[in-house]
């Protein structure tokens, strides 16, 4: 029995761009962040040099922080933001969806169920 190398090789190449473009792009976006955020308030409030005498302290501090606000942002984004009504909107307009939905509705009719009870 021949193993399919060439097939998990090709999976694993998407497995690893896909964590690569995420974790990096994630990583340089708060490190450029911060680091910007850190000059520019040092800039204007020179008394942080005192609690923050490096940006790596700074980071250290606001990164718990900011992950935090990202988490609850996304959490809201996913139950009550555009999350839902994107994937909604993506969903109804799929023609396999559609497809199914009308042959679901031909079997509910042949087995006397309320198809609309379905989804309540």
């Amino acid at each position: 029995m021949d193993y399919d190398w060439r097939g998990w090789l090709k999976t694993q190449k998407v497995y690893a761009s896909r964590g690569y473009v995420s974790l990096v792009g994630w990583l340089v976006t708060l490190g450029t962040f911060s680091f910007v955020v850190y000059d520019d308030l040092v800039e204007v409030f020179p008394f942080l040099l005192g609690i923050f005498p490096n940006a790596f302290i700074f980071v250290l501090v606001v990164f718990p922080i900011g992950l935090g606000i990202l988490t609850r942002l996304g959490k809201w984004d996913w139950k009550k933001g555009t999350f839902p009504k994107e994937g909604e909107t993506a969903f109804l307009n799929n023609p396999e969806w559609i497809r199914m939905m009308i042959i679901l509705r031909a079997i509910c009719e042949k087995v006397g169920i309320d198809f609309d009870s379905l989804f309540e």
